[in-house]
């Protein structure tokens, strides 16, 4: 007799909805419960979970067998794999100190039914570490499914909003894909529900970014829903700021289609009257966390998911900070399950009477059974929580009247203003102060953020050269055609172009920058370059501050075998761009130095991932290599001019930015981590230098009035 027998309910599509969030709840847990066995557990609706199994499996989106299931082949690290191949061990052989990609392993920070999050450090760098979130593979091996996986991955990575956790990378080592992201330390909201209980605006402060945030996620191209939204999934950062992340349940907008009712939808989606969305939402295993999961979820009616599901699982979020528990607590999952579909819900203000009124509105907006009454959209929802937070009345509140805004007014504009106008006055220049020292705080801060922000970037492009530097296909190349120099520089530039456009090395998250890669040989002259038509191949570039690094007078003190250089500046003498080069060394198998291998990119607005129009107040700065190739004049004399490398105000084709020179006797002394200057010409100066590199970003904000207005002094 299966465990769901003597429930005492006869709608058997109920009985089979339980089933499948037990089952995916085993599977968060940790557990591995085969879909076989599972069906077996359930007689009385083993045909429909063999159904639901076998479209999982069809779709790619069954789980494999954990590594203590008999089924489940593993091997460890290191050792041989299907066909000769090297695997990575699963998830459970994984151990702190063990290598995946270019991550060492630090400590398992959680588990759930998707893999394992590790907490890593990148290889040579000890002050990155990021969070590292292994992959279980579908069980079906199929290579679309490994495409999907990538597809969405990078949709994902693609949503550039700073309340959504960003995902910097999305790679495979040894059979196992993982995704990289930014680390939080603050835990989760889950974990910090008493402070928010205690203090109902920070509660709507933290819901409005996130609101904003899902609101961003909807109107992507393609858009996603995220539909397991919980305050367990918004982790927050050491100041407290919010990151949604765990996307695993996500769907894609444009997958389902829009919603087939509701007021803002319009006429329905599929004039055949077939709803595909029910199959899709079905297949993909959609079933979110019980006390969080929106009616329309519960019910299994899947024509109504849409993007109110996510208004309702933000609503949900915001009535446990006010409450500190969830909207539905049952005693078990099928009383749970019984009281989200009748919308049994306790007031927040019955459980907190910190919570006024017009914040409950907006919550029980949010939490409104039917999809049509809550929110048109995440963007309406924060609009709300605006409005309370700036003490005005909310739309969900009640109709606009003449009363409501005078009363709203009152406690925007308290009386007696006048007879305290010294007090304000005071008050008004300790504030002047206070702004001026936040400031410079937060000036520091975005310095320090954007110079790690640049050095991540150029970590990715000096990864990429040292995998073209080691290929032994490279090192072919290089042996090939020993007696014939052209034919030899054909198969270099061969392979490098082929190596760079299948595998997209440069493109890490969002398309290849424009890079021209090429090959000196160790006394400086050109021998193959991936610019078509190149004119200076046998051309000497030894001057260039990128092979003096490793050979001329610039390598007094010995670099490391394997160094990547980010060298200064230069303008090509190729094309008359101004470029920013990176070099390295290509040894042979004997360890003798085959070539310099150099990369190099037009200076502008973006760095891969990094959009400096996103920046308005800060530009970054290299020294200028002012060699000349053509005259063999070798610039020796420090210090160099710096201009901006990287900078919002460049616009047009790449190469076409006359760049302003910088005078370096203003930038200070770079013994410290950073120096404030200023206020000079009323606005506050910051640098910070970007890693080990040349590189300085420099952050300029204007002060508050009046010091906005103080003449510059220099």
């Amino acid at each position: 007799m299966g465990p769901y027998e003597t429930r005492e309910a006869d709608d058997r599509e109920t009985l089979v909805n339980l089933a499948i969030y037990d089952y995916h709840a085993a599977l968060d847990r940790g557990e591995s419960p085969a879909p076989a066995e599972w069906a077996a557990l359930h007689p009385e609706i083993a045909p429909e979970l063999d159904a639901y199994f076998e479209d999982l499996a069809r779709l790619g989106l069954l789980r494999p067998p954990m590594p203590d299931d008999p089924l489940g082949e593993t091997t460890p690290l290191g050792g041989p794999g299907p066909e000769g191949n090297v695997s990575c061990p699963p998830a459970a052989d994984l151990r702190p100190g063990d290598v995946l990609g270019d991550y060492v392993l630090l400590e398992a920070l959680g588990a759930g039914g998707q893999g394992v999050v590790w907490k890593a450090r990148a290889q040579g760098a000890r002050e990155i570490v990021v969070a590292l979130k292994t992959l279980r593979e579908p069980a079906s091996g199929d290579p679309a499914s490994a495409d999907r996986l990538r597809a969405d991955a990078r949709a994902i990575a693609r949503m550039k909003h700073e309340n959504i956790i960003q995902t910097f990378y999305f790679g495979e080592d040894r059979g196992r894909r993982f995704f990289v992201m930014e680390l939080m330390e603050g835990g989760t909201v889950a974990e910090r529900l008493t402070s928010y209980t205690a203090d109902p605006r920070s509660a709507a402060v933290l819901l409005e970014k996130v609101a904003r945030a899902i609101h961003h996620a909807h109107t992507r191209n393609p858009g996603v829903l995220h539909l397991d939204l919980k305050p367990g999934n918004i982790l927050l950062t050491a100041e407290g700021e919010p990151r949604v992340t765990d996307f695993g349940l996500s769907v894609r907008l444009e997958a389902v289609g829009p919603p087939s009712q509701g007021p803002e939808s319009g006429t329905a989606w599929n004039p055949d009257g077939v709803d595909d969305r029910s199959a899709t939402f079905e297949r993909a295993g959609i079933v979110g966390t019980l006390p969080y999961l929106s009616p329309e979820m519960a019910g299994g009616r899947w024509s109504e998911v849409s993007t109110a599901s996510d208004v309702y699982g933000l609503g949900a979020v915001l009535y446990a900070m006010l409450t500190g528990r969830e909207p539905y607590r049952g005693r078990d999952a099928g009383e749970t399950l019984a009281l989200v579909l009748r919308g049994d819900l306790t007031p927040p203000r019955r459980l907190n009477p910190a919570v006024d009124r017009e914040l409950e509105a907006v919550c029980l907006k949010c939490l409104d059974r039917d999809p049509g009454r809550r929110y048109d959209s995440a963007y309406a929802l924060a609009t709300d929580l605006r409005r309370w937070l700036d003490r005005r009345p909310t739309l969900a509140g009640g109709k606009p009247s003449a009363a409501r805004e005078a009363r709203f007014w009152a406690r925007r504009h308290p009386l007696k203003l006048a007879s305290v106008g010294i007090l304000a006055l005071l008050l008004w220049l300790v504030s002047l102060a206070d702004s001026l020292a936040e400031l410079r705080t937060e000036n520091a801060r975005d310095a320090e953020r954007l110079a790690n922000q640049v050095d991540r970037e150029l970590r990715l492009i000096r990864g990429a050269i040292r995998i073209l530097a080691i290929d032994p296909r490279l090192r072919e190349a290089f042996a090939s055609f020993p007696a014939q120099a052209e034919r030899r520089q054909q198969a270099i530039e061969e392979f490098l172009r082929k190596r760079i456009d299948d595998e997209n090395l440069f493109g890490i998250a969002g398309g290849n920058p424009f890079v021209n890669v090429y090959v000196l040989e160790p006394n400086g002259v050109l021998r193959a370059d991936t610019m078509a038509g190149s004119t200076t191949i046998g051309q000497s570039f030894r001057v260039r501050d990128y092979y003096q690094a490793f050979e001329g007078a610039g390598a007094a003190r010995p670099r490391p075998r394997d160094d990547v250089y980010v060298a200064r500046s230069c303008r090509s003498v190729k094309d008359r761009r101004y470029k920013i080069a990176v070099s390295t060394r290509i040894w042979g198998d004997d360890g003798a130095l085959l070539g310099i291998l150099v990369a190099n990119f037009p200076i502008g607005p973006r760095l891969i991932a990094l959009d400096m129009s996103q920046e308005p107040d800060a530009t970054v700065l290299c020294p200028m290599d002012r060699s000349d190739p053509v005259q063999g004049l070798y610039d020796t004399h420090p210090p160099w001019p710096y201009i901006p490398v990287l900078d919002r105000r460049y616009q047009g084709k790449p190469g076409d930015y006359p760049p302003d020179t910088f005078d370096p006797s203003g930038l200070p002394d770079f013994v410290g981590d950073h120096a404030a200057e200023g206020p000079w010409g009323g606005r506050l100066v910051d640098y910070y230098r970007v890693g080990e590199t040349h590189m300085i970003v420099k952050l300029t904000r204007r002060c508050p009035w009046p010091l906005s207005w103080l003449p510059d002094f220099h």
